[in-house]
């Protein structure tokens, strides 16, 4: 590796990882730094892992030492004083490409064998951020810092995850998690001169935003402010905020705070922003028009935009959806309206969520056909017409569920071979089941949900090769996730395939064929079959009970007469059966009334589902 001064450039492409191992001659303190480059004409995003050589390969699941920034550069501080550090030996380092393109990036290494001290002024500054935002709590909180000295241990160089420059100045302070209970402390934040970024991710600071983002704007070179789930209150769209954003403000992620007002024009007109992230604050009024974002030859470097669960309205500017480095989009859960642009040229958009929103027109042709596109999720919204035919190779998570789309289902979604989730139910599709006349249709899908819709047709034998039934349960997040089937509440008929009758039951996947006009099957005893409403040829209808058994109800025969109880009775049944269907629509025009409650996750914990929602 590349060490003090020298830098060397590589190229990783999606998924990819290049290895670097880094020597070491006695105690020294240890940076790495990674930053993308254009390579294919916008930043990508790459991650940096490293440990001890002999430890394994270094990636997301195993590293001592990490950075995974969404965008802009990561790096790695290895403090001499760290129990895992080597004196002798070397470290192992690897960039991981997590963009769906080839990514650029430049790489180098500082070993410093001289040791490095924070400044006596900021480790004063330091001292007295764990004095105002430790003690307030006894033994309760901070016990990281705790374990390493509480207030006696103010050297910031060597606190993991933050790091220092040769000169002693903290450039970068990571306090995340550690139960800080206090008002921002301000005054010794600007101690820190040449802090860059301030990560205080999941404590209980409070403080004003346009006060925070104020004193932060006279920071020199200050590029990254992190304050997920804090109390942060104020108004956004504050002269603080546009002073911040003018210093230089790269990224700016405030998700799950109080955060009130509107978004600022100067947020969105930033030439250097790459990263804004608002989700679940308490946003309102719309989002800047057309005329605040920066247009071409100057042109935008945001990547990352997630502004859902809040309260913002109008329409979705046609600007935000040809954004050329755009890679992440959510706008889930608010109350935005009217049609997506037809005009769509954000090529490297990877992740579109704009689910529980009240969006309406078709979906635009040219974002179904993205070249890179992965997930779009526009679940719960009004969205009509047809569904696209010419959906991009590179789709993986496609949930269009709970709108008004008509029309076939595209005979091509049955051939991609990077589909595994497939969420169609509840719209006025129709016609066939895709795919019937393909030897392997939809192979790696694990979850294929076209329920309440108006399909007809059978379920072909080819099914049977489905991913859904060939594929074992997937974990994700630490989770089970079942393979699920459900084609309910359509208008399919003929046998039930006798694939779906053998299955092992400790690998059957969640499946529902009720509310449709299949012939019950000879066979009942599996678990998924059971209550099947189904009718079996002749003039009889045959439901399974929950214990196996078959329940026939025969019409009477030899031409005898109904007593004047029979057609009581039936004239009772009628009645009830009309209230229970009144009640049934009632209930589902509830139902499509009130928006699904869609929980904010971050990318590395989103998981499968209607509720979206990721991850860049």
């Amino acid at each position: 590796m590349p060490t003090n001064g020298t830098q060397r450039l590589g190229i990783v492409g999606p998924g990819e990882s290049h290895l670097y191992v880094l020597q070491v001659n006695g105690p020294s303190d240890v940076t790495v730094v990674v930053e993308p480059t254009p390579y294919t004409g916008v930043m990508g995003d790459v991650d940096l892992y490293c440990d001890r050589r002999g430890f394994g390969t270094p990636g997301p699941l195993q590293a001592a030492w990490s950075s995974d920034r969404g965008s802009g550069f990561d790096v790695v501080f290895i403090s001499r004083n760290d129990r895992l550090a080597i004196e002798q030996g070397e470290y192992i380092c690897a960039v991981y490409g997590y963009s769906n393109f080839p990514v650029g990036y430049t790489i180098y290494a500082e070993v410093s064998p001289e040791t490095r001290e924070l400044q006596v002024a900021q480790r004063a500054a330091a001292g007295r951020i764990f004095q105002e935002c430790c003690d307030t709590e006894g033994n309760s909180n901070c016990l990281r810092w705790r374990g390493m000295g509480g207030s006696g241990f103010t050297d910031m160089c060597h606190y993991p995850s933050s790091m220092c420059d040769a000169k002693g100045n903290l450039v970068l302070l990571d306090l995340s998690r550690e139960g800080l209970r206090c008002q921002f402390p301000m005054e010794e934040i600007l101690q820190f001169k040449e802090l860059h970024a301030l990560i205080l991710d999941v404590n209980a600071i409070s403080g004003d935003v346009e006060e925070i983002a104020q004193g932060l704007s006279e920071l020199h070179g200050f590029e990254r402010l992190s304050m997920i789930r804090n109390s942060i209150s104020g108004d956004l769209n504050s002269a603080g905020v546009c002073a911040l954003v003018r210093s230089g403000l790269q990224s700016l992620d405030l998700q799950r705070n109080e955060i009130q007002g509107s978004i600022p024009e100067c947020l969105v007109g930033s030439q250097r922003i790459e990263e804004i992230k608002l989700g679940s604050n308490q946003l309102t009024g719309a989002i800047p028009p057309d005329s605040a974002w920066p247009t071409y030859p100057v042109e935008s470097r945001l990547r990352t935009l997630i502004l859902a669960n809040n309260q913002i309205e109008g329409q979705i500017p046609d600007a935000i959806l040809n954004l050329p480095s755009l890679v992440f989009l959510d706008l889930s859960s608010n109350q935005l309206e009217g049609p997506l642009s037809q005009g769509f040229s954000a090529s490297f958009l990877q992740h579109v969520t704009l689910a529980s929103n009240r969006l309406s027109g078709s979906i635009p042709e040219r974002l179904a056909a993205a070249r890179l596109l992965e997930t779009l999720n526009l679940y719960d919204n009004n969205m009509s017409g047809l569904l696209p035919t010419n959906w991009t190779s590179s789709i993986r998570k496609l949930d269009l569920g709970l709108n008004e789309i008509s029309g076939l289902i595209p005979q091509t979604l049955a051939d991609h071979k990077n589909l595994v989730f497939l969420w169609l139910d509840r719209n006025r599709l129709s016609g066939g089941l895709p795919g019937v006349e393909m030897e392997t249709p939809f192979q790696s899908l694990r979850l294929f949900n076209i329920s309440e819709n108006e399909l007809s047709g059978s379920i072909p034998d080819s099914y049977s090769n489905m991913g859904v039934f060939t594929l074992s349960p997937s974990l994700t997040a630490g989770q089970v996730l079942h393979n699920t089937f459900d084609v309910s509440v359509n208008r399919l008929s003929g046998e039930v395939p006798s694939f779906l009758l053998r299955f092992d039951p400790s690998r059957t996947p969640n499946i529902n064929l009720n509310g449709n006009q299949f012939v019950c099957p000879e066979e009942t005893n599996m678990l998924y079959l059971q209550d099947l409403d189904c009718t079996a040829s002749g003039e009889r209808e045959v439901s399974t009970s929950s214990d196996g058994e078959s329940l026939e109800t025969e019409s009477e025969e030899n031409g005898e007469g109904l007593s004047g109880g029979d057609i009581a009775g039936i004239v009772i049944s009628c009645v009830v059966v009309v209230a229970l269907l009144a009640m049934g629509v009632y209930f589902f025009m509830q139902r499509k009334k009130q928006k699904a409650s869609v929980n904010f996750v971050d990318l590395d914990d989103s998981v499968p589902g209607h509720q979206e929602l990721a991850l860049p």
